[in-house]
């Protein structure tokens, strides 16, 4: 008898708390790793010490704790690294945080800074006090129009539901606007509510690629050059390809476009803080994208990251008619 009452007594926080939530989260994100960012020692993660030890014994992957408590320094701290060279399907980091937690700003400023705010990450962030506070405590974040984010709000302690949120943005930096989309609630019975993330409009903010023609566009502008087809039968047309499919873009998701110019590649000044050049121009992030594409070779690999998937299809060879009023 008394053995029955102490693992009824072990489960209770553990069926009443946010497990069914994290439970979920972990299932539907297919996460094999997951970071737990807690603040145990507090008042809003009091419940964590509860909670995992189920998850250890549920949950395949690695599982790792970083304590944000008052009483530890944050200001060095890091989310995870991606190793570059990955394949994504391959790496699928999860992490875990309460907005509640008193150090909260100091990771989300940091992972803003580090870029951790894309699909490279899947974050679950359970949200203070309300709706409109939660997401205040995003606005400033740089989060990219392809994050997984989602926020939980609890509506009714008592009844055990959370109202599930999709969190997304664009380009901060170009005056982005947060985006918050309600999933519907979550319950120990219900499961995950599924959303169909349709993330194809950007709000007209401008966007700048970097371009470089190698000085063959001279005397014409770089618009007239990359708007222009050439007769020749060998020539150096990848940016005027590059150039068409980002208008094709503009057209779908709704953006402004901004060319800057640059002379050459300038490959020497990789891994600097030089703004020299396409790489210089990326590696600063004074641009957001490239006309100019470049093979992926390893001296090169700190300019890209890997493991965000922007299109997928199929391709075919095809035969490109340019008549006199090409698309």
């Amino acid at each position: 008898m008394i053995r029955s009452i102490l693992l009824v007594l072990s489960t209770v926080p553990v069926t009443f708390g946010r497990w069914f939530v994290i439970n979920h989260f972990v299932q539907q994100s297919a996460a094999n790793s997951l970071t737990v960012i807690h603040c145990h020692r507090e008042g809003p993660d009091q419940d964590v010490i509860d909670w995992a030890r189920t998850l250890h014994n549920s949950f395949a992957g690695p599982v790792a704790y970083i304590d944000i408590g008052r009483t530890n320094n944050v200001d060095g701290l890091e989310i995870p690294p991606i190793p570059i060279g990955v394949q994504k399907s391959l790496h699928r980091l999860g992490l875990v945080m309460n907005l509640g937690c008193n150090s909260q700003p100091s990771i989300l400023r940091q992972a803003s800074q580090l870029d951790g705010f894309n699909s490279s990450y899947r974050w679950l962030l359970f949200g203070v006090h309300n709706l409109s506070h939660s997401v205040s405590l995003l606005n400033d974040l740089n989060i990219n129009i392809d994050a997984d984010i989602t926020l939980a709000v609890r509506r009714d302690e008592a009844r055990n539901t959370y109202a599930m949120y999709d969190i997304y943005g664009s380009v901060k930096a170009r005056g982005g606007m947060l985006s918050v989309t309600y999933m519907g609630d979550s319950t120990p019975t219900s499961g995950w509510p599924q959303i169909n993330r349709n993330r194809e409009n950007l709000q007209h903010i401008e966007l700048r690629a970097v371009v470089s023609s190698l000085n063959q566009h001279q005397p014409d502008s770089i618009e007239t050059y990359l708007r222009s087809v050439s007769l020749k039968p060998i020539s150096y047309n990848a940016p005027k390809y590059a150039y068409e499919l980002v208008q094709l873009l503009q057209k779908k998701l709704n953006f402004r476009l901004k060319l800057v110019l640059a002379s050459s590649w300038r490959l020497d000044v990789i891994g600097t803080n030089s703004t020299l050049g396409v790489i210089g121009q990326l590696q600063t992030k004074q641009v957001d994208l490239s006309l100019v594409p470049l093979s992926l070779q390893t001296e090169r690999m700190s300019v890209f990251d890997p493991t965000i998937e922007i299109a997928r299809g199929t391709y075919a060879d095809v035969e490109v008619f340019y008549g006199p009023h090409p698309l």
